[in-house]
């Protein structure tokens, strides 16, 4: 993260109080594979998997990896795993017009497949395995390039910009780049990125929709130390979910350990039961019964 960065990210409330960008949440393991190496401009792995689980640092070390070296975004899927499953293509991205659909793959959407306007956008995600496949690293630098956009203007919306309140140009480019818009439409989408209730409008709508792309949702463990958790299509989904908490500042996600009720922590520790702020005081003063009688036990 650059300093520039960092800044504007804390004057716009987005790390938490450690200074951290990441949040804390419930979610799923991801799968990493045994091999991945670099080859002709594209990621390639096989073998596999280990499982990893998303952590605090992983979003601040994925935003870094748009004019990173190749090996910095070798090193972090050595780490957290390739983004398939829910990799989108645009017939308008360049990236994708160049990228050929390696064998095994399968087309399973379409967005607007049937528009024929300047604008249609055609969609498509590719399923592939954690066995073997392979990602174009300039596949890679644009959705660091768009995530790294969002969080600039989700600060710029909360005051962390002094020059702009809702981002800069360059930003929403990145954020719209999907769309295929060239730079000379943006001004001419039916909504202006210059107004805050636009921006925020905007903002919401494109985060939206790379957690439905992702296929994020709630999924259910019964008798687990954690029944429900975040769940999304493997490293695109937990990008998006961390996000949609970043940019939308929230904490973090727990579910109260007394009435089962879904909230946002003002801190969340690993092995340590969460609650709400209406039973919150009650778990507080159980826990201080027991831990006296414990005390008066062992005296």
């Amino acid at each position: 993260m650059t300093e520039p960065d960092r800044a504007k990210w804390e004057l716009g409330g987005l790390v938490d109080a450690k200074g951290r960008l990441g949040r804390a949440l419930p979610s799923g393991r991801l799968l990493i594979p045994a091999k991945v190496e670099i080859t002709d401009g594209h990621l390639v792995w096989e073998d596999g998997p280990r499982t990893a689980v998303p952590n605090v640092a992983m979003l601040e070390q994925f935003v870094v990896l748009a004019e990173g070296p190749d090996e910095r975004i070798l090193r972090f899927v050595k780490r957290w795993g390739p983004l398939f499953d829910t990799l989108a293509q645009c017939d308008w991205d360049e990236a994708s017009r160049d990228w050929s659909m390696p064998d095994g793959y399968k087309r399973t959407h379409y967005h607007d497949p049937d528009r024929t306007d300047p604008f249609a956008c055609r969609w498509y995600l590719f399923d592939q395995g954690i066995e073997g496949g392979r990602e174009s690293l300039q596949i890679w630098r644009k959705y660091s390039r768009r995530a790294r956009g969002f969080l600039r203007i989700a600060a710029a919306l909360n005051g962390g910009n002094p020059h702009s309140a809702t981002g800069d140009r360059y930003d929403w480019q990145c954020v719209l780049e999907d769309e295929g818009r060239p730079s000379s439409t943006m001004d001419n989408m039916g909504y202006d990125w210059k107004d805050p209730e636009d921006a925020r409008f905007l903002l919401s709508q494109h985060l939206d929709w790379w957690v439905y792309l992702a296929g994020c949702r709630p999924s259910l463990a019964l008798g687990s130390s954690q029944p429900i958790t975040l769940q999304g299509d493997g490293l695109f989904g937990a990008i998006g979910l961390q996000l949609c908490f970043v940019a939308s500042v929230s904490r973090g996600l727990a579910l109260c350990a007394t009435c089962g009720t879904a909230f946002s922590p003002r801190r969340l520790q690993a092995g340590r039961a969460a609650y709400c702020r209406s039973c919150g005081p009650k778990a507080a003063r159980r826990e201080a019964s027991r831990r006296y009688r414990e005390r008066q036990r062992s005296a």
